[in-house]
């Protein structure tokens, strides 16, 4: 059996108002999520003694996100709904179990509506601002399946950074002659920090500067073991990319070919 990390299990939001016109979306930057459920009973006397009545199931959903620009506008929604008593709808949606079948391209889902019934912004000279938000909500949820683009994963998967600079890490670059002529042999140290990592460079004239988090898929994509077609001094630049192509160590050499 694995276990599911909080961080696949993300929360969709939109005001029930907007269904025909805006996609769901994610609050940047969340620290915590929660549904709960509970049900309240009460005491009924019978000549046979006393017995417990249950009432109806009551589903309350609470969230926590740190104060940032990425979420100003869905949490000024949000904030207004609770002043308007707008129905809002939430996702709950699990995307390490997707669907199959017609439900290719969806996730385990369950869906609600209900109202804010709380929004709270947090702050102190120590701490990152916050929001924490709760919802009623009515009834129990129905179960699905929900799509979630890869900007709603993004934008849910958000991981906050402080505010010192991020630097570019450094690669080991050397070349030696290849195999074929006009060819040279590239090797790279240390190795990549993530397999699902990749391999970009560029070959010019001067080393390409390439700051942390540059975008590099324009650069030609190399698979860390293949002979590259380059001419003897020029200056071929590598970068280790994650998933998306931003940079995240560089490194240069000047090229030997063979002749």
């Amino acid at each position: 059996m694995a276990v599911i990390q909080g961080k696949r299990i993300v929360y969709l939001y939109r005001l029930l108002s907007e269904a025909a016109e805006n996609a769901a979306t994610a609050i940047a930057f969340s620290t915590e999520n929660s549904t709960s459920k509970s049900r309240d009973s009460d005491t009924v006397s019978t000549k046979s003694g006393t017995i417990r009545v249950p009432q109806d199931v009551e589903v309350e959903i609470s969230t926590t996100a740190l104060f940032a620009s990425e979420n100003d506008e869905m949490i000024g929604k949000l904030d207004t709904a609770i002043d308007d008593g707008a129905v809002v709808e939430i996702w709950e949606v699990n995307l390490d179990k997707p669907g199959t079948d017609t439900n290719v391209g969806k996730y385990s889902a369950k869906y609600y509506q209900g109202y804010v019934t709380s929004l709270e912004l947090s702050s102190n000279s120590e701490d990152h601002a916050e929001y924490s938000l709760e919802f009623a909500i009515n009834g129990t949820g129905a179960k699905g399946y929900a799509t979630v683009s890869d900007e709603q994963q993004e934008l849910a998967s958000y991981v906050f950074k402080d505010t010192p600079i991020t630097t570019l890490g450094s690669l080991t670059v050397t070349s030696a002659a290849g195999t074929a002529s006009g060819d040279t042999a590239i090797t790279v140290t240390p190795t990549k920090e993530s397999t699902s990592n990749v391999y970009k460079y560029k070959v010019a004239a001067s080393a390409t500067d390439v700051v942390y988090g540059q975008d590099v898929s324009s650069w030609t994509l190399w698979d860390g073991t293949s002979d590259i077609t380059a001419a003897t001094n020029q200056i071929i630049t590598v970068v280790e990319c994650d998933a998306t192509y931003k940079a995240l160590k560089a490194g240069n050499a000047t090229v030997t070919a063979k002749v």
